[in-house]
């Protein structure tokens, strides 16, 4: 499968696609010389942006933003393999969100990036006051909220990488711009520049291991 995005109208394998308004969802399946099988959009008036996706069981997990003017919305939908919707998430949001992580297990959801502002998921609030940091969210697969995992500190914090269910152990990539870190059962860091952090976590989010580069120049790892 991929997954990207397109405006106005697009013509792929023949097929003919038009945006609802603004950026719309482009979803293709291709077999293994790169021939289109199936091709969908979906979107709104609005400005839908894919991020991510993931597939478990011939299921497919798309997740994304839809901004507006007034309301941003992270939303989480599933296929299955003839592209029928099966299901979807839809949570506001306030202020400015990137998902880089999707992960899918048999009884709950988790995505992961970084954020300012707040989340509403149901009746809670997942906030974040500071300048982008990282974040993780668990919901179970009726979108409630099971636990949230947050940065702090004074400087730019980037969740791009994870590899997940190492010997049942999260091991996450940071990237990190000037200041300081702080994570969650563990102790501040301090960057002159720009970094990388590297750190191993059990399924309940306790440290096991941890290590740091000091970089200069832009770096994204």
């Amino acid at each position: 499968a991929m997954l990207g995005s397109f405006s106005d109208t697009i013509t792929v394998e023949g097929i003919t696609l038009c945006s609802r308004g603004g950026t719309d969802v482009l979803l293709m399946h291709l077999d293994t010389l790169g021939v289109v099988r199936r091709i969908i959009s979906f979107g709104n008036e609005n400005d839908d942006i894919p991020s991510t996706m993931f597939n478990r069981n011939d299921t497919l997990y798309i997740c994304g933003q839809t901004a507006t003017d007034s309301l941003n919305e992270l939303f989480i939908y599933s296929f299955d393999v003839l592209f029928r919707q099966l299901s979807d998430l839809v949570f506001p949001f306030d202020g400015k969100i990137q998902t880089d992580i999707l992960r899918v297990g048999s009884d709950k959801l988790l995505i992961g990036g970084s954020m300012k502002g707040a989340i509403m998921i149901g009746s809670q609030f997942v906030v974040n006051n500071y300048n982008e940091h990282a974040f993780f969210i668990e919901l179970s697969p009726e979108g409630e909220l099971m636990s949230s995992w947050l940065t702090s500190g004074n400087g730019l914090h980037r969740l791009h990488s994870l590899v997940a269910e190492d010997n049942s152990d999260y091991v996450l990539m940071l990237n990190v711009g000037k200041g300081t870190l702080e994570m969650p059962n563990s102790s501040l860091l301090s960057f002159n520049g720009n970094g990388v952090v590297a750190v191993r976590y059990d399924s309940v989010w306790n440290m096991k291991s941890r290590c740091v580069f000091d970089c200069t120049g832009f770096v994204e790892a």
